[in-house]
């Protein structure tokens, strides 16, 4: 996961395309926190 690696402090290439990714990720974890 993109914000893992950047949260871990490793080199995250913030590409238009890593950053899309990365809200897509964002995404996700809020419907798994929604569903709960």
């Amino acid at each position: 996961m993109v914000l893992d690696k950047w949260l871990n402090g490793e080199e995250v290439d913030f590409s238009p395309k890593t950053v899309i990714s990365a809200l897509d990720e964002l995404e996700e974890e809020a419907k798994k926190i929604e569903d709960l």
